[in-house]
């Protein structure tokens, strides 16, 4: 037996050491050029949704989505260009919360 304080866990993955050498079988892809998210974008998306779908981990519906005005899907589209920019979500939509459903 080991030491009672010893971490079962593997080491973390050394990714240098991993591209080093793998490197040349890893795909290299070029940034993706998305079109600018929109409010109009926005709302085809949610039209072409099922609005009877179970809400999102936010708690929205679709059909509730698909009511707002359009300033509001412009505020909607214009937080998730900034997330799309930084890579980062605001910290208030970060917790989530899984609900196993039996079939």
């Amino acid at each position: 037996p080991g030491a009672p304080d010893a971490d079962p866990r593997p080491p973390e993955p050394d990714w240098p050491a991993f591209a080093a050498a793998f490197g040349d079988h890893i795909p290299k892809f070029a940034p993706a050029a998305l079109p600018e998210l929109t409010a109009e974008a926005l709302r085809t998306t949610l039209q072409g949704m099922r609005g009877a779908s179970a809400p999102g981990a936010d708690g929205w519906w679709v059909r509730e989505l698909a009511n707002l005005e359009d300033p509001h899907l412009e505020e909607l589209a214009h937080l998730l260009r900034q997330v799309e920019l930084s890579g980062q979500w605001p910290e208030q939509l970060l917790p989530g919360l899984i609900t196993l459903v039996p079939k």
